[in-house]
């Protein structure tokens, strides 16, 4: 994040109905996806298990955060093409 990253987070066990494997790997494979398309296009996104959430979902950039409870692709790509590198002093 210091260098204008966007972090994508996940915690299968958050919210109203925790996931079972099978839903936790169908989210994490749709996370990755993004990710790592995203980062073949040269962008600065990481994508991290964080357990304690409240949302299954968390996107952050420097002072930004967006929490959800369901996938949606849309939303997700939004937001990295929104703070990717917002926030870069030092111009990496």
């Amino acid at each position: 994040m210091e260098h204008g990253g966007v972090i994508v987070l996940y915690d299968c066990s958050a919210g109203e109905a925790p996931l079972d494997d099978a839903g936790c790997q169908n989210l994490r494979d749709q996370l990755a996806a993004v990710t790592e398309s995203n980062r073949d296009n040269g962008k600065l996104v990481l994508m991290a298990p964080y357990s304690g959430m409240e949302h299954p979902i968390a996107l952050t950039a420097w002072r930004t955060l967006d929490a959800f409870d369901e996938f949606d692709e849309q939303r997700v790509q939004a937001f990295i093409d929104s703070f990717d590198r917002k926030f870069n002093p030092e111009g990496f």
